[in-house]
């Protein structure tokens, strides 16, 4: 798998070194193990509504048996900030976080009803309803465990694109992704793992090479920048003894 890292520069003060976006992936992993750390943290010292408030998290699947609206799953990523019910501003936030999360016209279906896709925006617009708020004034993170599953192309491009701009608007966030190419083209960073271990971590282009791809997977793979976006990225295909044919103007 491959986790991309956004980096939040303004926000790394909350575990120090340059690898402080991956630490926050790792704690996250902890605390599902009883490991009591979180950086130099003591996990127990902090109050679940806190790790709540600052940290969001989209699992690969989410279970809901409840026949709730749309809209009412949102406002589930709001209970740790409430103090009693939901205020207008809660209500204004999970509205505005289904319309970035392009669910806004799902707002009002049964979550029950919805497709894979569907239900998988509006669980990403739970966790922007939860941490998206930039005035909280704390750092905070978005932790995605692959979040294009269920989703046709362009809502793939269009949900990680997304993520790239909530980064770029200070918060952190970490996709991992099995999907070797949108790992490419989205990340500011890259860690790759294979077999439980770390092999890589730099930008997508220094970690997403055709060697390093094609040594650790198996696959035939060639990796460039895109000709019109300059964005990274990585074709992969199976091992043969022709080369995979190169894009239009690459040789």
């Amino acid at each position: 798998a491959v986790v991309m890292i956004y980096e939040a520069i303004d926000h790394l003060n909350f575990a120090q070194g340059e690898m402080a976006m991956f630490s926050t992936f790792v704690a996250w992993q902890l605390m599902q193990w009883g490991i009591p750390y979180w950086g130099a943290f003591l996990l127990s010292a902090w109050p679940a509504r806190e790790r709540a408030l600052r940290v969001g998290v989209l699992p690969q699947a989410s279970r809901l048996a409840f026949p709730l609206s749309a809209l009412h799953v949102v406002l589930l990523g709001r209970t740790p900030h409430l103090r009693g019910r939901e205020t207008a501003h809660d209500l204004d936030l999970a509205l505005a976080a289904l319309r970035r999360a392009g669910a806004g016209h799902l707002a009002e279906r049964c979550y029950l009803d919805l497709s894979g896709g569907e239900r998988q925006r509006v669980q990403f617009a739970r966790v922007l309803a939860q941490v998206g708020d930039a005035h909280s004034g704390q750092p905070r993170y978005a932790l995605l465990d692959e979040p294009t599953a269920g989703l046709d192309p362009p809502q793939q491009h269009a949900l990680l694109a997304l993520a790239r701009e909530l980064a770029d608007e200070g918060l952190g966030v970490l996709v991992t992704l099995h999907d070797l190419d949108l790992a490419a083209r989205y990340a500011t960073r890259a860690a790759l793992l294979h077999g439980g271990r770390l092999i890589a971590e730099g930008t997508p282009r220094e970690v997403l090479n055709s060697a390093r791809v094609r040594d650790v997977y198996g696959v035939e793979a060639h990796a460039s920048a895109d000709p019109i976006t300059g964005a990274w990225t990585v074709r992969c295909g199976p091992l043969s003894s022709d080369p995979l044919p190169l894009p239009a103007g690459h040789s």
